[in-house]
């Protein structure tokens, strides 16, 4: 989340949980309503951006901090599988950059394996 800089104390809990082991619990249905909220946010600028009301940065910045929710809402899912592939989706995303995101998947792997 510090590479979009999203601060929410949902985001602190599910974060939280994440470090512990918990998956699919509350912090994932309010995770689940951040990502709502800010996918909104990002439309309505958008529609700002398009009609002159908004620059396309401020759109931008509002998408990246949506797809960090969603990233981290999905790696909260039960699924192992799904949960890191729909997270790294939405990661690099919301980084608009994968070299990051696949520097860290591959440290993980070497970690693993």
């Amino acid at each position: 989340m510090s590479g979009v800089a999203l601060k929410d104390p949902r985001v602190d809990r599910a974060l939280d949980d994440l470090e512990r082991g918990k998956v699919d619990g509350p912090h994932q249905a309010a995770m689940k309503r951040l990502t709502d909220e800010l996918d909104e946010a990002a439309w309505n600028l958008q529609a700002k951006v398009n009609s002159g009301q908004a620059t396309n940065e401020s759109y931008l910045r509002s998408f990246a901090l949506a797809r960090a929710a969603s990233a981290t809402t999905f790696a909260l899912d039960p699924d192992p599988r799904k949960a890191a592939m729909e997270a790294v989706y939405e990661a690099q995303a919301a980084l608009a950059d994968l070299k990051p995101v696949s520097d860290l998947v591959l440290k993980i792997l070497d970690d693993t394996i």
